[in-house]
This record gives C-alpha cells, structure tokens and sequence, in this order.
C-alpha cells in the first residue's frame, strides 16, 4: 500500500542539524590541535564550493557554519584524516562562499578513518 506524504503525521519534519551532535561528533574523528576542513556542494544555481579550515579554538565557529549552510539546503562534510596545519591559512576559521583552493590527497598528514558510503 502507498503511502501519500500528504498523509503523514505532521509531527514528522525535515531533520534539522544538531549543533551539540556535530561537536560531540568532531571530539570523536579528531583530536584537540587538528585543523579540520569544513567543505560543502552547492548545487543549486551556479556550481559552487563553500569551505574554511577551522582550528581548536574555533570548534564552535566550524558548528555554526555547518549548520547555517545545511539550513540552506548545501550538503556539508569534514575531510575526517589529519590535514596540514598550514591549510589552515588559506581560509582562516571562515568560510570561503567559492573556494577554488581545498584540501588534496598530497595535503593529508596521517590517514585514521576510511569512509565506506553505502
């Protein structure tokens, strides 16, 4: 039997990001000196790829803008092995709306997690 979306509950809504999920979840797939890349697709309109670099003292900051930018429907995703802390420079605790430097197979560090997308 098919089901209408029309004829769900209401109560059930488009999942909305959790800020306190996200920053247990960066503790957990890094350690506390990592510079993390926060990368996003846009597809909507022109082609376009937001990302920053965020350091340790700005956890909060990568948070927030992971979820300001899934709030407008772009998909958001951390590289998750050791980068080059230099990276960081590039796009310091920001997020660049079109950046056309980002992190490549040379910049990774040390590999710990190897993401299986099924």
């Amino acid at each position: 039997m098919a089901v209408s979306m029309s004829a769900l509950p209401s109560s059930i809504g488009i999942p909305q990001p959790d800020a306190d999920a996200i920053l247990r979840t960066l503790s957990v797939l890094f350690n506390p000196d990592d510079v993390i890349e926060l990368r996003a697709l846009s597809t909507r309109g022109r082609k376009q790829t937001p990302a920053g670099y965020f350091d340790r003292e700005h956890r909060f900051l990568l948070v927030s803008e992971a979820v300001r930018l899934n709030r407008q429907g772009i998909a958001v995703y951390a590289t998750l092995n050791t980068i080059n802390p230099l990276l960081h420079s590039r796009y310091a605790n920001r997020i660049e709306p079109n950046a056309t430097a980002t992190t490549t197979d040379a910049d990774v560090l040390r590999r710990r997690w190897l993401l299986i997308d099924l």
